[in-house]
């Protein structure tokens, strides 16, 4: 009965100290909510661009329109790129995005056959 007891006691005391040991899995360094401006020959463009774990995503004009999704994404030593297709007045308008993320920053360009433009941002925190 002691022996039993002790068992008890140990097991509490061993899942009380690992309570605080719960690991929490790294999140993906480009993952979450970004508030991005844009800046391109048509004029400057605020947005709000969604990515997942696994590079999926999309872009939202912060003055409506459709959600546009983000294909084709790859993230390596700090550097993202996708591609992303824009629809303008009918007319298709393809784009790849090339920049960096530090951190809580992201940096970088649309490239299309009509020019560039410079893109930035910041991740929104968690709520």
């Amino acid at each position: 009965m002691r022996r039993h007891a002790y068992l008890i006691i140990v097991a509490f005391m061993l899942s009380t100290a690992l309570t605080g040991c719960v690991i929490t899995p790294k999140k993906h360094p480009v993952a979450g909510t970004w508030d991005i401006t844009s800046v391109s020959p048509a004029g400057e463009s605020k947005q709000t661009w969604t990515l997942a774990e696994d590079l999926s995503g999309s872009l939202q004009d912060v003055r409506g329109g459709p959600n546009v999704a983000f294909k084709n994404g790859s993230y390596a030593d700090g550097q993202l790129t996708f591609d992303i297709s824009f629809n303008i007045q009918g007319t298709t308008l393809n784009a790849k995005f090339v920049g960096s993320v530090e951190g809580e920053s992201l940096k970088g360009e649309f490239r299309t056959d009509f020019g560039n433009g410079t893109v930035s941002g910041t991740r929104r925190a968690e709520q």
